[in-house]
């Protein structure tokens, strides 16, 4: 009997241990499981991580080289297609390119997105591949791409419009504020802007926000897309250094002083395309081929990156061909300066001015002097200034201010390396990942 009883024993223990087995080779395989689970979890979201970066990698490709040309579009109109473009992760940016990690490519193409609010726009749709191909992202971006000498003003701060003021272009401002004086009655007091008014935050046409019956506007249009774009010192000065062989460049490590007519003589016979200088440049004369003029900063001191208007700038009337075009653009600001225009004397400018105010600076287009001190200044072109902290155009020294848009600007645009202004205005993305 006690035999039997050791034997019924040793099965239960028996039994008791397979199912103590069983229990923890079921244990173990979920948790196997749920960790495959989430390392497949992890693994994919660095995944979808990497090919949204690419894919943003390819929208940010494309607005970078819309900014330079606006005719830029991979895999339309017989341009070569923007495909599988491989972006790297730099972890240590002393070691080699070879050590840098992969993160994964992208394919562009650009086509016309139509009008927005009466502006140019552009489609961007970039697909992102993560490093491994397994997660596709796709990003389908519109962006506004216009020329910035579109407008007769343009500002991120605030434009104020006086009374006599009769402009038959298109202006925009954060803030646009109409200044009417009564004192001077109908019809010295009127305004008229017979373009589009394009404001972002506010527009008053009446001192206490009411209309003004002496305000006349044509179209006015809300914009909550920045119409400005900057000065980009690095492209400017990568492209006077390159062209310095052919002498088609002017490049000065500091402060320059132009005299526009004899220009062409002094380069050598050759007419610069683009004048840099890395300080202020103090011009005047008059232009017989279209070129670009920047004025940069100076890093070691950090000084200069203005435009001192010292005279008459204008176009030569004997110039062959189409009338040539000059852009002025400063890092900081564009000054007529105290002195450079006789009491009562008037003043000629024909260019594209932009003013982009970096650091202290305001980023204005400014005549020094007393009010009404100077007599007229005839300006044709357009301008467009930063505006940081007041109106962007400051001319008040000259009684008489009268802007006339050149609409060659951006009808025959000649004026090389130009910028243009490109920002987003929506964005939509779709992220395609392997169910396993």
């Amino acid at each position: 009997m006690k035999k039997r009883m050791l034997k019924n024993s040793s099965g239960y223990v028996l039994l008791a241990s397979l199912f103590i087995v069983l229990v923890l080779t079921l244990l173990l395989s979920v948790t196997v499981m749920r960790s495959n689970a989430q390392f497949k979890g992890a693994v994919q979201k660095v995944d979808v991580t990497e090919a949204f970066y690419a894919a943003e990698s390819g929208v940010d490709r494309s607005i970078f080289e819309l900014r330079k040309n606006p005719n830029w579009s991979p895999g339309e109109d017989g341009q070569a297609p923007l495909n599988d473009v491989q972006i790297n992760y730099v972890l240590n940016e002393s070691l080699p390119e070879e050590e840098d990690v992969r993160l994964g490519f992208y394919s562009v193409t650009v086509k016309d997105g139509g009008l927005f609010n009466g502006l140019n726009t552009k489609e961007i749709r970039s697909v992102g591949l993560s490093e491994n191909l397994r997660v596709t992202n796709i990003i389908t971006a519109r962006v506004l791409v216009e020329n910035p000498a579109r407008f007769l003003f343009s500002t991120l701060g605030n434009l104020r419009v006086g009374s006599g003021s009769s402009i038959d272009a298109d202006i925009f401002a954060s803030d646009v504020f109409f200044d009417v004086n009564e004192a001077l009655g109908t019809p010295g007091m009127n305004i008229s802007i017979d373009g589009t008014t394009y404001f972002k935050n506010s527009i008053e046409t009446g001192p206490d926000g009411s209309e003004h019956p002496a305000v006349s506007l044509n179209t006015v249009v809300e914009s909550s897309t920045i119409l400005f774009t900057g000065v980009d010192l690095v492209r400017f000065k990568e492209i006077a250094i390159a062209l310095l062989p052919t002498h088609e460049a002017i490049f000065s490590n500091g402060d320059l002083s132009v005299n526009l007519s004899d220009v062409t003589a002094d380069n050598g016979g050759v007419a610069p395309k683009i004048i840099f200088a890395e300080g202020d440049i103090s011009i005047s004369g008059q232009f017989d081929s279209s070129m670009i003029v920047v004025a940069g900063i100076n890093e070691s001191t950090n000084a200069g990156g203005n435009i001192f208007i010292t005279g008459a700038i204008k176009p030569d009337s004997l110039a062959l061909g189409d009338t040539p075009q000059i852009g002025l653009l400063a890092k900081r600001d564009v000054i007529i300066p105290s002195g450079t225009v006789d009491p009562g004397a008037d003043l000629d400018i024909e260019a594209f001015i932009m003013a982009d105010g970096e650091g202290a600076s305001e980023g204005v287009f400014v005549a020094e002097g007393e009010k009404n001190s100077l007599g007229t200044l005839d300006f044709v072109g357009a301008v467009s200034a930063r505006g940081d902290g007041r109106t962007a155009g400051d001319l008040n020294a000259f009684v008489d201010r009268d802007y006339t848009y050149n609409p060659q600007l951006t009808a025959n645009r000649s004026i090389p390396f130009s910028p243009f202004i490109v920002n987003l205005i929506n964005w939509r993305d779709d992220t395609f990942a392997p169910d396993n």
